[in-house]
């Protein structure tokens, strides 16, 4: 289910709107609350999934105005465990156990939404680093621009990858607003000669982060989801083709690019893994130590 946050005046009242649907979805599937193992959240941000704190969330807060929120406090809500997690970690979790793909056990999984955030799974196993920053991919330093960023810097990856740079660099280009990527989409699906433009400027600034990657994780698979997978069609052979000509340092066939089979859909089927794993292995298992 999905509904309208903008609706709501607190995360409270979101809450407990949540709590109200969960139980009302057990009620019509006739399903006792002793046989869920539990609910994981699924959040964009820096996340203690042990303490149960959303530590820092630049886009929670431009968007909802939550930058810190201690999830403890809202356990008594369920008659069930809850946990949290950062969505690219649950994502990355979907994808490496899909169709048990056990080749999939060295992976980095790029969420790219309006902010860009990764999942980085090391040996089968799930790398946070030590203070749970690990894949802050987004706002790694990318180049000067003129926006600044939700964290409050200016040049950050996200600016120009994100999928909001599509939206506003086709205002700057045609004085036209959008209201929606998929808007963006269609433009592309029609030929649009000015989205063509502006998507290949996109291409070059995906690519060369993309390489970055590379050099730093050397991961097996790099995974593409998120809201930028519906544009599969226009973005994974050209970024194929980009990366072959500007990799000095790697040939065409020792990484492998894809986007995701869950699509947009990835984080929350990983976020239902999280508790499953938790009841029958010990939760600590999914997780590499720093």
């Amino acid at each position: 289910e999905s509904f309208p946050y903008s609706s709501f005046s607190n995360i409270d009242d979101i809450m407990d709107h949540l709590k109200e649907r969960f139980i009302s979805i057990l009620d019509d599937k006739s399903i006792k609350t002793d046989n869920i193992l539990g609910v994981c959240f699924s959040l964009p941000g820096i996340i203690n999934e042990k303490e149960k704190l959303l530590e820092k969330g630049p886009n929670m807060e431009t968007y909802l105005g939550i930058n810190h929120l201690d999830f403890k406090n809202y356990t008594h809500l369920f008659p069930f465990p809850l946990e949290i997690e950062n969505e690219a970690i649950t994502a990355a979790l979907a994808e490496m156990m899909y169709d048990g793909r056990s080749q999939f056990s060295n992976l980095v999984y790029l969420a790219v939404n309006r902010g860009i955030s990764a999942g980085i799974v090391i040996g089968g196993k799930i790398y946070k680093g030590g203070h749970h920053k690990a894949g802050l991919l987004g706002h790694q330093f990318y180049k000067e621009s003129e926006e600044i960023c939700t964290c409050g810097k200016k040049g950050c990856w996200e600016l120009f990858v994100g999928t909001g740079a599509l939206i506003r660099n086709h205002m700057k280009l045609t004085g036209e607003s959008l209201e929606s990527t998929r808007e963006f989409y269609f433009k592309l699906v029609r030929g649009d000669n000015n989205a063509f433009t502006i998507w290949n400027e996109y291409l070059e600034d995906f690519s060369n982060g993309l390489i970055n990657i590379l050099i730093s994780y050397d991961p097996v698979n790099i995974i593409i989801g998120g809201e930028i997978s519906l544009f599969e069609d226009f973005l994974l052979i050209p970024l194929q083709e980009k990366m072959i000509q500007k990799n000095m340092f790697q040939d065409d066939q020792s990484v492998n690019i894809e986007i995701g089979k869950y699509k947009s859909n990835a984080s929350l089927i990983g976020a239902a893994m999280i508790p499953i794993q938790a009841f029958f292995r010990n939760s600590k298992s999914l997780y590499l130590s720093a």
